[in-house]
């Protein structure tokens, strides 16, 4: 959790909040040993100014979750490493486990 803390902070300017493990992946676990870990973080707040470093080029883009849905469903959104959690979110978040604002 510490390094998606400083990781989210460092690139988005968001912090604090609360965080619980979501998923764990490989990409290809035919081939490789990587894992990827992913957190759900509720309720993060604007703390600082976005530092991603030089070689980055990053935009945030806030979608509400009702919305994210129809990005994954056209096509928008195809990296499949952010596309599983995002949809294993949205089964907890219409099952009622994960309760944000707006209802399901």
């Amino acid at each position: 959790v510490g390094c998606g803390r400083r990781e989210l902070l460092e690139e988005t300017g968001y912090g604090g909040g609360r965080w619980s493990p979501l998923m764990t992946l490989s990409a290809n676990p035919a081939l490789t040993t990587n894992l990827t870990y992913t957190f759900l973080a509720e309720d993060v707040v604007p703390l600082a100014t976005p530092d991603p470093g030089a070689s980055e080029d990053l935009r945030l883009h806030p979608t509400p979750v009702d919305q994210i849905e129809a990005l994954i469903d056209s096509g928008e959104m195809i990296q499949s490493l952010h596309v599983a959690p995002l949809t294993k979110f949205l089964l907890r978040w219409r099952t009622g486990r994960i309760k944000l604002g707006g209802a399901p």
